[in-house]
């Protein structure tokens, strides 16, 4: 009898198994990745997102990199309502960066162009009002006008926010809106979008017949780019480089949900709104 364990006790514990055995599965797992020193973001091949060891230490949901950073994985929103989670402070509001490397991401300068030497943050992370809401890894990524198109960046992206254009030049990337640049990221340019039809008469390639407007000629994002989420279009920083009845000079591009005709194209009078982009 003195062996015996209260019907009471037994009952409990039945009662919470599944919870039990789901805490316990969740520590073993995150002691496990512990105990074997996984770690992530010491190089491209290891980035956290979607490196070597990335889903193992994403489903512990913890880690603790090579320089030390202890890190979460969390729903940005709080509720997975955008499907986008993202490696977080244990114990503060920076984000790692969006390539994944063992790097906080850096607040842009105002223009858009170049990261700055300020950590950014989101004190709204893990609710509605954060301003992450995406994270995709575009061909080729803006820094600055220095580099245009690197390889091998990702950028987290945000909702669609109103705003007001900058002034307008024929670039790839023409400037910063007001929405962005108070948030320390920028608006996207034409080819970090998931645009599928684009004239490439009125974007600044090298092909351009206004030898002044050539800037390059990036690789488009496709299905890997920024999505719009605006019927009536999304701005992005690139500036349209010719005049017709339908677009201008001094007009900034725009891209729309879906262009599923090859005669619609993204640069008809932009909407508005803008959705902004941290690499």
């Amino acid at each position: 009898m003195k062996n015996q364990v209260p019907l009471f006790l037994i009952s409990l514990a039945f009662a919470n198994g599944a919870a039990f055995a789901q805490l316990n599965v969740g520590m073993f797992l995150k002691a496990q990745n512990i105990a074997a020193g996984l770690t992530c973001g010491d190089s491209a091949a290891n980035n956290c997102y979607t490196g070597t060891n990335s889903a193992v230490l994403q489903s512990a949901g913890i880690v603790t990199t090579p320089s030390g950073k202890s890190l979460r994985y969390v729903d940005a929103d709080g509720s997975g309502t955008r499907t986008v989670k993202v490696w977080r402070e244990a114990s503060g509001n920076r984000i790692l960066r969006a390539n994944g490397l063992d790097q906080w991401a850096k607040a842009l300068n105002s223009t858009g162009k170049g990261l700055s030497a300020t950590d950014f943050t989101d004190s709204n992370l893990e609710s509605a009002s954060t301003v992450i809401a995406g994270r995709v890894c575009p061909t080729n990524v803006y820094i600055d006008d220095t580099n245009k198109f690197t390889t091998g960046n990702c950028i987290y992206h945000s909702p669609e926010y109103s705003t007001t254009t900058p002034t307008w030049v024929a670039k790839w990337y023409a400037g910063n809106f007001s929405a962005c640049s108070s948030k320390g990221m920028r608006a996207p340019t034409l080819y970090e979008t998931n645009t599928n039809s684009y004239n490439s008469s009125v974007v600044p390639n090298n092909s351009n017949t206004n030898s002044s407007y050539r800037d390059g000629n990036p690789v488009f994002a496709g299905t890997n780019g920024v999505p719009a989420t605006n019927g009536s279009g999304n701005y992005t920083a690139t500036g349209c480089t010719e005049n017709s009845p339908d677009w201008g000079l001094g007009s900034f591009m725009v891209w729309y949900p879906d262009r599923s005709s090859s005669s619609e194209f993204p640069f008809l009078f932009p909407g508005g709104t803008v959705i902004c982009v941290l690499p």
